[in-house]
């Protein structure tokens, strides 16, 4: 009787035993369902906030294009402003053939102007460049006119510049 007792407590153990192992097994099986789908979720917000930076770049590019659109009498009114300011007189803007290029477009303009002295072409030149839309001084070539006008004025220069007005493709 006391070996049936002792086998008895002993299946018990061994089922006891059993039982536990399987269910640390479950619970292990659990926990690693549980981190693929926390890493999942982790995953599908992080692919939530690139498409959320995806679509406010989206607007920022839009909005660079409307900005960086141009067109011949707006630039033509923006380089005359630009000389009246830095005391450059313009004899002539032809507007060449626009050059289209993968993700740009350039809108050349060759300028003749003149000036009384560099100071006013060196003005003329750093605002155009560093004017807010995208103008870039591709050519120059200076030519002095004449004979020192006065000692305080200087040469009066006469100078051809080619001009690109850059445009983003829409």
């Amino acid at each position: 009787m006391a070996l049936t007792i002792n086998k008895n407590n002993i299946l018990n153990i061994a089922v006891i035993f059993l039982a536990i192992i399987l269910a640390f097994n479950i619970h292990k099986g659990q926990n690693r369902a549980q981190e693929l789908l926390n890493q999942r979720r982790d995953m599908a917000l992080k692919k939530n906030e690139v498409l959320g930076n995806i679509g406010q770049l989206e607007k920022t590019a839009n909005s660079y294009r409307e900005f960086f659109h141009k067109d011949s009498s707006q630039v033509i009114n923006t380089l005359n402003n630009i000389a009246r300011d830095s005391s450059v007189k313009i004899s002539s803007i032809k507007p060449q053939t626009e050059i289209i290029l993968p993700l740009y477009v350039k809108y050349p303009f060759d300028l003749v102007v003149s000036m009384d002295s560099y100071h006013y072409l060196g003005k003329f030149i750093s605002k155009i460049e560093s004017y807010f839309n995208t103008y870039i001084v591709e050519k120059i070539e200076i030519r002095p006119v004449g004979q020192i006008l006065r000692a305080d004025q200087g040469y009066r220069l006469d100078v051809s510049l080619r001009i690109s007005a850059i445009s983003l493709k829409d």
